[in-house]
């Protein structure tokens, strides 16, 4: 109604989820319909309306709580708390992966099986899977799940956000996900190539020809290791990267129904928008869904059907402590 100086009739949209709606037209603990502008260009949001005062307005209870005071980032769809620290739970992420790598990397050069790590990852990370079931689980086995969830190497658990939240976005983190196997094969790739260089060096520089017992003691190709460690991060981020690609597809009406469609992970976001986030992800989610979570296995099988006889000929030397 332009007569009272509005441009726009805000219309009124069921809130998802659902939990984002308080009593008495309030927004729910964690969640806010206004909030200060947090980019570097004092921008709202496009799917926010901008007021004379500079501040954003959404339709609805969906926006987790921004402010200083009580900071919240996304979940698995619903707004949870932000670390005391918000820098600690990434870092120790990072931590913990570089630890890993060197963990793979030991295992690798002494031609240690990974296979009951493999095996023990897997348990946790189905396990994991429970505790977004629309089940009332108990307070010990939800927490126990909860810490399960970590054994997906899951970015998100960490909150990347509340420390960057200029910078981390969810179409940034799609990316990342995407790609996070293969620029840890790459980082593996350079750390080997700048020790090879350096071995090449020294051995250059070294005044003694001679080879010592240590040198003609048969050592496993160090393009073999990147392989291998490469294909154990394809393998342990399985989960994490295919179901990036399902979030991404996974679209629901609202409660009570209004024949839109709105990402579960994203609430705001509506689907199959022209110029919306989720159909500018969409071919990228399909193309990760088809190469990553069909292409991986399917790769592996046919591997495995064309290699039998070299597999079952490698096994068997293995066993003699023989085979490399």
């Amino acid at each position: 109604d332009n007569t009272i100086g509005r441009k726009i009739c805000p219309y009124i949209m069921p809130c998802e989820p659902p939990v984002s709606c308080g009593a008495n037209s309030t927004c729910a603990f964690g969640y806010m319909d206004y909030y200060a502008p947090y980019r570097e260009d004092k921008q709202c949001n496009r799917l926010h309306y901008t007021l004379r005062d500079g501040s954003c307005f959404a339709p609805r209870c969906s926006m987790c709580d921004i402010s200083e005071e009580n900071p919240h980032f996304r979940l698995d769809g619903a707004c949870v708390p932000c670390p005391q620290i918000p820098w600690l739970l990434p870092a120790i992420m990072v931590f913990v992966c570089i630890i890993g790598l060197g963990a793979m990397i030991v295992l690798s050069k002494s031609k240690v099986s990974r296979n009951v790590l493999r095996i023990g990852v897997d348990y946790f990370q189905v396990l994991s899977m429970f505790r977004t079931a629309k089940v009332a689980w108990p307070v010990e086995i939800k927490l126990m799940l909860f810490y399960f969830q970590f054994f997906q190497m899951d970015i998100d658990l960490t909150g990347p956000e509340c420390a960057f939240r200029s910078i981390v976005t969810y179409e940034n983190k799609f990316y990342f996900k995407a790609l996070l196997p293969f620029l840890g094969g790459a980082l593996i790739a350079t750390v080997f190539s700048i020790v090879y260089v350096a071995q090449r060096i020294k051995k250059c520089f070294s005044r003694r020809r001679a080879m010592s017992a240590a040198d003609t003691e048969k050592k496993v190709p160090a393009a073999a290791v990147v392989t291998s460690i490469t294909m154990s991060m394809v393998y342990f981020l399985y989960l994490t990267v295919c179901r990036a690609g399902f979030d991404v597809l996974n679209c629901q009406d609202t409660m009570p129904p209004t024949g839109k469609f709105y990402m579960v992970s994203m609430p705001l976001e509506e689907c199959y928008k022209d110029g919306g986030m989720q159909l500018r992800l969409l071919p990228y989610a399909v193309l990760l869904l088809l190469v990553y979570g069909v292409g991986f296995p399917a790769g592996i099988a046919f591997i495995f059907a064309l290699k039998k006889k070299t597999i079952l000929a490698d096994q068997s030397l293995r066993l003699q402590d023989k085979g490399d």
